[in-house]
């Protein structure tokens, strides 16, 4: 498949060592292409998840937010003001 195993280069290794080291080698484009279109499945399965929970809870409402704004930023403020009157 293309992967290389530092295992093999560097036999003192752990698994754990060896996955990580992997996961920062340079990857070819088809690997990287063949991740991201997989990475798609991954979260259509989550958004259905999420759904299947909803609706055996009834009437309900989520707020989907972003780990990229920190709790200064003015919409993360309005998110959190939103949800509590909510």
């Amino acid at each position: 498949d293309g992967t290389r195993d530092e295992s093999l280069v560097n036999p003192e290794l752990d698994s754990n060592e060896t996955k990580l080291h992997n996961s920062f080698r340079q990857k070819t484009w088809d690997e990287t292409i063949t991740k991201d279109s997989w990475m798609v499945f991954k979260v259509m399965a989550e958004f259905v998840d999420g759904y299947e929970k909803l609706a055996k809870i009834g009437p309900c409402v989520s707020i989907f937010g972003s780990a990229r704004l920190k709790p200064e930023n003015k919409y993360y403020e309005m998110a959190v003001d939103i949800a509590e009157k909510i």
